[in-house]
């Protein structure tokens, strides 16, 4: 399945505009991807709210935690570091319209570029509830609206 987002629905973000989310809380998903048009790595990173009991039961179906939350970044190459991230978010269920809620666990794995075009979208693959797998595709424009604050919580207002 390919899904191509031109927008994140407001009901999968998180409603706080700047995630104050620390380090032992968020945990990288991809090895980052050089932008040569942003002049930047770009990653991805999750957490998940819900912890699991480390065992599947009918009562706990997430041996491992639920509620996953995403989160864009870049990252300058030298001296490494933070440029730019968005908020949390999560993609729409693959079972609905696109504005329902999200699957419980989605994890992004990859990422890649579909064509060596200068300004082709960028990929991102990534499982759903450890049973399917799915593709969402952004474009660069879409990327930085989404990649909206800085390290230390101020809205981004440099160029990508």
């Amino acid at each position: 399945l390919t899904l191509t987002l031109n927008r994140i629905p407001t009901s999968n973000r998180n409603p706080n505009p700047d995630p104050n989310s620390g380090p032992e809380q968020v945990h990288n998903s991809i090895h980052p991807v050089w932008v040569a048009r942003l002049g930047r790595y770009l990653g991805v990173a999750h957490r998940h709210y819900q912890a699991g009991s480390g065992s599947r039961t009918a009562q706990d179906p997430f041996r491992y935690g639920f509620s996953y939350r995403h989160v864009f970044f870049t990252m300058r190459e030298r001296p490494n570091g933070i440029v730019s991230h968005s908020r949390e978010l999560c993609f729409p269920t693959l079972d609905g319209d696109g504005e329902a809620a999200c699957d419980g666990v989605q994890f992004v794995m990859g990422a890649f570029r579909p064509t060596a075009e200068i300004g082709a979208p960028i990929a991102f693959t990534y499982g759903v509830m450890d049973c399917e797998s799915a593709v969402l595709t952004l474009s660069l424009d879409r990327l930085r609206a989404l990649l909206e604050f800085t390290p230390h919580g101020n809205r981004s207002h440099h160029s990508l």
